[in-house]
């Protein structure tokens, strides 16, 4: 536990440098790094700003079980702003393509859900499954990544 404490703080102080707008050589972030991290704060505010509103406003719109699917869509939305956010500040190969599968795959995922909820939208129910596949594909890619990371540096 400690060091999943002290590897999440070193995650934390790393995006924490990229955001004070640190120089290119004490902080290394590309384009494609920076599109990334816009994607995830995107996300994030989207996410929060949605959750409020259905916690608040919607709530007594809501028929049954449609709360708890837009909880669900609110839940998967900012955690994985949260991780894609995380990459932003890991360099291990793989990284950038897991967070770009993960942004795809809670757009997809949590919108289809937004519309089901709102917009009565039975076409989208579809399109779930297919964002939880690439926010699946997005995690199996960075483990991959780590396996080949921890297997190069053992040799």
């Amino acid at each position: 536990m400690g060091n999943a404490i002290r590897e999440a703080a070193t995650t934390l102080i790393r995006l924490s440098n990229i955001l004070r707008g640190k120089t290119r050589s004490q902080v290394l972030i590309d384009r494609t790094t920076a599109k990334l991290g816009i994607v995830a704060a995107l996300l994030g505010v989207t996410g929060v700003a949605l959750g409020a509103l259905g916690a608040h406003a919607l709530a007594d719109s809501f028929g049954p079980g449609q709360a708890a699917t837009f909880e669900t869509a609110v839940r998967y939305q900012v955690w994985h702003a949260l991780a894609i956010l995380a990459l932003c500040a890991i360099t291990t190969p793989g990284s950038r393509s897991a967070g770009w599968l993960m942004a795809a795959g809670a757009a997809l995922f949590s919108g289809s859900l937004y519309l089901l909820v709102l917009a009565d939208a039975k076409w989208a129910g579809p399109i779930t499954p297919v964002g939880g596949v690439l926010m699946i594909a997005g995690w199996v890619v960075l483990l991959v990544a780590f396996a080949r990371q921890t297997r190069d540096q053992s040799t």
